[in-house]
C-alpha cells in the first residue's frame, strides 16, 4: 500500500457524505507518538505497525535498532537476515491484524498485554475512533487519496490517527466541526493529498490536522485496525 505512485483499482464503492451523529465531547485529545517515516515507498504498513507496537511498549526485534526493519523481518521470515530484500506491500488492511499479532507473539515470551486485541473494522465512525483515542490507543487507518478502493480494506496507503479535535460550539448547520490528528509516514515531495482545504499535514514532519469529512470523503478513509475496539465500529458512544 502506498499513495500517489501506486496504480489504483477500479471500484464501485461510493463514499457517503451524510453527517454522522454529533460527538458531544468537545476539545483536543492527542496521544504522544512521533511520526516514523517509511523507509521504502511501500513500507507504510511497517512504519505504522512499528509506531503502534513501540507505543504499546513491545521491544524492538531488530539488532541494529531499526524497529520498522524488525517488523518487516518478522512478517517475512525469508528476509530475516536482510529486511530490505522484502520491499513489498502488505496487501489488504485485514493483513495488518496478522502483522501485529505475529510480531507480539515473536517478541513477547509472556504473551501479549491483556488489552492487545487487534481488530479490523470497515468504515468506523468518528466516535469509535475518538473513543479509542480517549482510552489511550492509536488507530491504524487505510486511506485512498487517488481512487476509492474496490473493497474497503484495499486501501492505497496507511497512516496513523493519534488524536482528534472537536470544536466547542456547533456550526451554522448544528453540527460540531470534527478533525483527526494524522501521522503520515510517507515523505511527500511536491504534491501531497493534504494540499486541499480542510487538511493541513506538514510535508517535513508528516503530522497534522485533517477535517473529518475531508478525511472520510476526499482522502477516502474506508477501514482501520484498532488495538482495542469497544464495539462493532458502527456504534456511537455516549460521551455526555
Amino acid at each position: 500500500m502506498k499513495p500517489k505512485f501506486l496504480a489504483t483499482l477500479a471500484t464501485l464503492f461510493l463514499c457517503t457524505c451524510a453527517h454522522e451523529p454529533t460527538y458531544r465531547q468537545t476539545g483536543f485529545v492527542e496521544r504522544p507518538s512521533p511520526v516514523l517515516r517509511q523507509e521504502t515507498e511501500v513500507w507504510c504498513w511497517a512504519a505504522t505497525a512499528a509506531s503502534v507496537l513501540d507505543y504499546l511498549g513491545y521491544p524492538n526485534a531488530n539488532p541494529a535498532g531499526n524497529y520498522q526493519c524488525g517488523v518487516v523481518a518478522l512478517t517475512f521470515p525469508q528476509c530475516d537476515a536482510d529486511c530490505f530484500r522484502c520491499i513489498v506491500p502488505i496487501g489488504p488492511m485485514t493483513n495488518m491484524v496478522s502483522v501485529l499479532h505475529n510480531y507480539v507473539r515473536r517478541v513477547s515470551p509472556t504473551g501479549p498485554r491483556a488489552d492487545f486485541q487487534p481488530t479490523y473494522i470497515a468504515h468506523p465512525s468518528f466516535d469509535t475512533i475518538a473513543d479509542a483515542i480517549d482510552r489511550g490507543y492509536l488507530v491504524i487507518a487505510g486511506i485512498s487519496p487517488n481512487t476509492a478502493p474496490y473493497r474497503a480494506d484495499y486501501a492505497e496507503h496507511v497512516v496513523l490517527i493519534t488524536g482528534y479535535a472537536v470544536e466547542d460550539r456547533p456550526n451554522s448547520t448544528g453540527y460540531y466541526e470534527r478533525s483527526v490528528i494524522v501521522n503520515d509516514p510517507f515523505i511527500y515531495h511536491g504534491w501531497s493529498p493534504y494540499d486541499r482545504p480542510g487538511a493541513s499535514v506538514s510535508h517535513s514532519t508528516g503530522k497534522g490536522l485533517v477535517d473529518w469529512n475531508v478525511f472520510r470523503n476526499q482522502l477516502r478513509f474506508t477501514s482501520a485496525v484498532f488495538v482495542n475496539p469497544r464495539g462493532s465500529g458502527f456504534e456511537v458512544w455516549n460521551h455526555n
